[in-house]
């Protein structure tokens, strides 16, 4: 069998500076960052200035000025422009929060400008200005009082979770039903959590304690659209991992994420990536071959550029009140 290059060294290092905190603000002027992933942080990037490009799993943004994105731990993603850009980024650590780990592992969050949906655009706003609100005062002082660090996190966190993670798709706000969440998030964590052998809806129905129909209907209203869609996403986004740091080749990798026939592989890859496995080897192999170039904004500089922005902040928000 053919022999693959392994393309990346993906390490799952603690983010430097996140040791004692759940947050960490970092600005920059980006043109091209390493391929990375967070074990446990959701990074916020705020575009200050300029334009960003970002690849992340099978998703391509480019986010202008005064757009967010959020990445969800787990996720491979790069940043790479070819404007120039000032860029925030804020990191929580979702490891030291209020809400438990072992809830928040299994949620995705989908905050962005580029999908937001009427019913968030003020939660969005929000998102923004406590973004804006933490660098100002971090790159100010140099760092967060524990108190201020928490408070921040975990206001962030509660918005994401209350408008921003998937089951909000499903379930339109603001008629919320936390029966309805905590289900959804057992069936995403059971199909996660067992990907590698063969799973069949009516076991999940079972475990889950509802009717296989009912079931059925309910996975065909989420963002996945059905249950077969659903498994053949998890299996893809935990094989795009092995496609780009392993020597495995494709036939291997669609049997160790639970696929039955590579047949399926390609089906679900192309279906969710917009192409084949081979085709998002090759896009990072190039991506690779260019040189990293980040400029990291000093706080000093930082406290000076966000000033503007910080007063803008506070102005509409007395104006508001």
């Amino acid at each position: 069998m053919r022999k693959v290059s392994k393309i990346l060294d993906i390490e799952e290092q603690p983010i430097s500076g996140m040791e004692d905190s759940p947050v960490l603000v970092e600005i920059y002027s980006i043109r091209h960052t390493p391929v990375h992933v967070h074990s446990s942080a959701v990074e916020l990037i705020y575009c200050l200035e300029g334009k960003l490009d970002i690849h992340c799993n099978h998703e391509f943004v480019t986010l202008k000025k005064g757009q967010i994105f959020t990445v969800n731990f787990e996720d491979i993603h790069c940043l790479y422009s070819d404007k120039d850009n000032l860029v925030i980024t804020l990191y929580i650590d979702l490891k030291k929060l209020e809400n438990p780990w072992e809830f928040l592992q299994f949620v995705y969050f989908a905050c962005e400008d580029n999908s937001c949906q009427p019913y968030q655009r003020k939660p969005l706003q929000q998102i923004k200005n406590m973004v804006l609100a933490t660098a100002y005062l971090y790159t100010k002082k140099g760092t967060l009082s524990d108190m201020e660090a928490s408070s921040a996190s975990n206001k962030i966190i509660a918005i994401l979770l209350d408008y921003f993670d998937w089951f909000n798709y499903i379930n339109v706000y603001p008629s919320r039903n936390d029966d309805i969440r905590e289900r959804f998030q057992a069936i995403s964590a059971y199909c996660q959590l067992n990907l590698r052998r063969k799973l069949t809806i009516s076991e999940l129905a079972e475990t889950v304690h509802i009717n296989e129909n009912y079931l059925s209907q309910f996975i065909r209203k989420s963002p996945y659209g059905s249950f077969s869609n659903m498994i053949g996403y998890m299996r893809c986004f935990a094989a795009q991992r092995l496609l780009l740091t392993t020597e495995l080749s494709v036939i291997e990798i669609s049997n160790q994420c639970g696929f039955s026939d590579d047949k399926y592989f390609y089906k679900h890859f192309r279906l969710a990536w917009g192409k084949t496995p081979t085709e998002h080897r090759q896009w990072y192999r190039e991506y690779i071959s260019s040189k990293d170039e980040i400029h990291t904004v000093s706080n000093e500089e930082a406290y000076k550029i966000l000033e503007p922005y910080a007063a803008e902040y506070f102005a509409n928000h007395i104006l508001q009140t």
